[in-house]
């Protein structure tokens, strides 16, 4: 009876021996497996065969890859030191950096002066003539440079006021040169001088038989001018059906088709008229000729359709010449054809004004008609 009770003692022994075993072999077993996952963090995952399958370069486009940063506290290997950043060097062509501060710039700094110089040789000797073509050789000399027009205009009875003005010569008086067309015209005496030397000058080189139409005028002289031109100013309206222009003027010839209109006209005011004839002849107190220092040249040998003053003047050899060489001798072209809308008055490639050769020479350089030339001076501080 003994030996049975002993036997049954054995079983739950063993048992309990078995169930131990097996949980140290399954703790073992998990710790290899986790063991060697963790191994296969490091080298990749591993394929069916057991073997590690080799790791892939990170491809965004691949979303088996794992883009994740890699953990710097536990994967350091994977590091990789940047490059440095350097700085580019300086172009040695750069200009080098100045801490100077550039010059002030005052509102009271003088304007950059003209620098005519006389490129010309004469072909007649001047000696004679030098100190008429260019009586103060002074920039800031303004003698010469009266500005009359509609916004300066000269009252009546005042013409003599001004200096230059009250010394006028006749035309006649002039021996060196015969002037025939209006001999008994005046003229301020520096610039019959000058304005003769110019006409010697042009009969030496083939510009023949120049002279004057008009020169110095009175204020009642310019009244009867201008009142003269109003009243044969109209407002014309063509003839031709299929032209049907209109203009205001002294000419009835169509300005468009050049059909001569037979006295069809507009209604046209005063005021029409005389802002019309404002553009060609001056109202009187406000025109260039009463200053004395003007004239109006012609060339006695051309056809008798340019006796009259005419734009076509400016083309002739004549013209040409003057409007080149003029500055020379101290006469400028008062009425360019560029400058209207500045003189108020049409192309006049007959009229010359006498400044004197410094300033005609300047006003040339710059490309000023005398309104902007004296406007000029006047800005520089240094003429009144």
């Amino acid at each position: 009876m003994k030996k049975r009770r002993k036997k049954k003692k054995a079983l739950p022994l063993i048992a309990a021996l078995s169930v131990i075993a097996l949980s140290v072999a399954l703790v073992v077993l998990a710790i290899q497996v986790i063991a060697q996952i963790g191994s296969g963090s490091e080298t990749g995952a591993t394929t069916a065969t057991g073997k590690p399958e080799p790791v892939l370069p990170h491809d965004t486009t691949d979303p088996s890859v794992n883009t994740k940063a890699p953990d710097l506290a536990t994967t350091p290997s994977v590091i990789t030191t940047p490059a440095p950043v350097t700085t580019p060097a300086v172009s040695v062509t750069e200009p080098p950096v100045t801490t100077e501060p550039p010059s002030p710039i005052t509102t009271t700094e003088k304007i950059p002066e003209p620098t005519p110089v006389v490129d010309y040789v004469y072909n007649v000797n001047m000696e004679k003539y030098e100190k008429y073509i260019d009586p103060t050789g002074d920039l800031w000399d303004d003698a010469y440079l009266l500005l009359v027009n509609a916004a300066n205009p000269i009252a009546k009875g005042t013409e003599d006021g001004y200096d230059v003005l009250s010394h006028r010569s006749k035309f006649s008086s002039c021996k060196d040169y015969e002037y025939t067309h209006y001999s008994s015209l005046y003229f301020n005496d520096t610039a019959l001088q000058a304005l003769t030397a110019m006409f010697l000058e042009a009969e030496s080189q083939g510009i023949k038989t120049l002279d004057i139409t008009s020169a110095y005028r009175s204020y009642s002289k310019q009244s009867s001018i201008f009142n003269s031109n109003c009243n044969k100013t109209y407002h014309w309206m063509c003839d031709d059906e299929w032209c049907a222009a209109d203009w205001i003027g002294k000419s009835s010839t169509c300005p468009v088709c050049g059909v001569k209109t037979s006295n069809n006209t507009l209604e046209i005011t005063q005021e029409e008229k005389e802002a019309n004839v404002a553009t060609y002849s001056c109202a009187p107190g406000t025109s260039d000729h009463q200053t004395g220092l003007a004239v109006d040249i012609i060339q006695r040998s051309l056809p008798s359709r340019f006796d009259g003053l005419i734009q076509e003047f400016g083309e002739t050899e004549a013209g040409k010449w003057l409007a080149a060489n003029a500055k020379y001798f101290g006469f400028v072209l008062r009425f360019p054809q560029d400058k209207e809308d500045i003189t108020g008055i049409i192309y006049e490639p007959w009229h010359f004004r006498y400044v004197g050769r410094t300033h005609a020479m300047a006003m040339d350089e710059m490309n000023l008609c005398l309104e902007e030339y004296v406007e000029y001076l006047h800005s520089t501080g240094y003429f009144q």
